[in-house]
């Protein structure tokens, strides 16, 4: 149970990066 919601954490913050990756390449105000 703790390793899947450390898993999940983890997923969470890798799209965090990967959106805020995507809003840069756009040129978009964040």
């Amino acid at each position: 149970m703790l390793l899947q919601t450390f898993f999940l954490l983890t997923r969470n913050r890798l799209q965090n990066r990967i959106m805020r990756r995507k809003n840069l390449t756009k040129g978009s105000p964040a």
